[in-house]
């Protein structure tokens, strides 16, 4: 009742558990019965829909709201006049790090430490030649038969827990981390060479839920080469505030204070893929079957935090895909931001695209061959 303004930061799981909005507990009552001049959610395009949600903002007296979000797929129907949206994205974010010298001379580049996302696409498929690993709706790769496991009724109490394709894992972990004998012949999947094991010493892996986590955590410890990582499995079954946080402080401690000379895997099926922030990490392996693409570009973006890692700005992060043409649609999604006008053929989206593909390169790893996908190529596919 003071004359003071004040700010009150509140979680939305927190506010949803008040008996006001219809939760359990008797608590926040003094939120729900304050005039608010501005209310501003956070990572809004997140559990902002569901039924207890919508009662919390029905019940939040506020002026004015701002909604802000990195994905904002679910959001746009709900303004439909483009004067209520405001947008700044990785792209014109990166455009303004390289014009900035020649619009700004002589100040310092505000954008100099956000390093530039690249992604890398590979075809499994020609790997492991199996129809059950191919997805029948989008013909892309099936991770979760992939990394299925037998469950908790398998009669052979040794196999539970584990994966019903053990080989074809133990063949992945091979596949992406064995060197070519012959230099001249060298591979390019990420974790062939000293120099990519050396720029990826801290990745985040998105695998397919929780079973999976915990047997390609433990399949890794056994691993010549990933065994050198110290692994860190954050799927859970919960996913509170505490739990977060509890999760962020494990990996923390793992990379602890010196980020040049750790080597940690993050193994996660949702956690610490939105809202959170780790400097140290370089990469991330998509192992997920995820259509999802707020899920996809959250996830990926995770990487791409300014970082300072004994005394080298992080300049390069990096996206590894095994589902190229899964990765096409999410990547489609990302330049439709920058649109929202007009077809998937229409020159606003084509243009989108490419200027999406310039600041960030999508490589496409076929045949041992890299090469760029350009926009043509990707409508193509799409």
């Amino acid at each position: 009742n003071g004359a003071n303004p004040f700010v009150y930061f509140a979680s939305m799981q927190d506010l949803r558990g008040s008996v006001k909005v219809g939760g359990d507990h008797e608590k926040n009552d003094l939120i729900f019965e304050t005039k608010w001049d501005c209310v501003i959610v956070d990572e809004a395009h997140e559990g902002n829909k569901t039924p207890l949600a919508k009662a919390v903002h029905k019940n939040l007296e506020r002026s004015f709201t701002l909604e802000l979000s990195g994905t904002p797929f679910n959001l746009f129907e709900d303004y439909e006049d483009e004067a209520d949206i405001y947008t700044w994205d990785y792209v014109m974010e990166q455009q303004a790090k390289y014009e900035w010298d020649q619009n700004n001379f002589g100040d310092s580049n505000p954008y100099a430490s956000l390093p530039k996302l690249s992604i890398f696409t590979y075809h499994l498929d020609k790997e492991f030649i199996n129809h059950q690993y191919v997805d029948i709706e989008d013909k892309a790769f099936n991770f979760r038969e992939f990394f299925r496991t037998y469950d908790n009724n398998e009669p052979n109490f040794s196999l539970r827990g584990k994966f019903v394709h053990e080989k074809d894992v133990w063949d992945f972990l091979n596949l992406i981390s064995k060197k070519d004998r012959y230099e001249e012949h060298q591979t390019n999947f990420p974790f062939s060479t000293d120099y990519y094991r050396d720029n990826l010493r801290n990745t985040l892996w998105l695998v397919p839920g929780v079973q999976e986590a915990r047997a390609l955590s433990e399949l890794m410890k056994e691993h010549d080469v990933f065994s050198q990582f110290d692994i860190i499995n954050v799927a859970g079954s919960g996913d509170n505030d505490s739990e977060n946080i509890e999760a962020l402080e494990k990996v923390k401690k793992a990379i602890g204070d010196d980020p040049e000379n750790a080597y940690t895997i993050t193994i996660t099926c949702g956690k610490l893929t939105t809202g959170v922030s780790v400097p140290a990490w370089t990469g991330v392996m998509m192992l997920s079957n995820t259509t999802s693409p707020s899920t996809y570009l959250q996830t990926a973006f995770r990487v791409q935090t300014p970082a300072n890692i004994g005394g080298q700005i992080k300049t390069e992060c990096y996206v590894f895909d095994f589902a190229p043409d899964r990765t096409l649609k999410m990547v489609a999604q990302a330049a439709q931001l920058n649109t929202k006008a007009g077809s998937l053929n229409s020159p606003d989206q084509k243009a989108a695209m490419a200027t999406f593909l310039n600041y960030c390169s999508v490589i496409s790893n076929d045949n041992s061959k890299m090469n760029a996908i350009d926009v043509e190529h990707m409508l193509r596919q799409l």
